[in-house]
């Protein structure tokens, strides 16, 4: 029972990240069907994006060299440039919103 009682804390973070993700994955999902990027690659490549721009997000925030590298390693993988950094903008901003609601990460 104890080791439940331990891991409360990592289980209460990773819950409010996935929601914050949940959260990111739904703006940019309006965004791209906004700008009429339905195609299944074009949303398909944002989300796998996204999925790893969290993590470095929680551990080294929006404004980390890890960060901008990996904005530069994907913007030429999209569609279209100038969107993938609106898109970059955008999971920044929606982040950076929630990112109060995290529970300190267990160490």
């Amino acid at each position: 029972m104890l080791e439940l009682e331990e891991a409360e804390p990592v289980r209460a973070h990773n819950k409010a990240l996935a929601l914050i993700q949940a959260m990111v994955t739904q703006v940019v999902a309006a965004r791209l069907e906004a700008l009429r990027v339905q195609f299944y690659r074009g949303q398909e490549y944002y989300f796998r994006w996204i999925q790893e721009l969290m993590p470095i997000a929680c551990e080294r925030g929006t404004d980390s060299a890890e960060w901008k590298a990996k904005i530069e390693e994907w913007v030429p993988k999209l569609h279209d440039p100038g969107v993938a950094r609106e898109m970059a903008t955008l999971i920044a901003a929606t982040y950076n919103r929630w990112k109060s609601a995290l529970p300190p990460k267990p160490t």
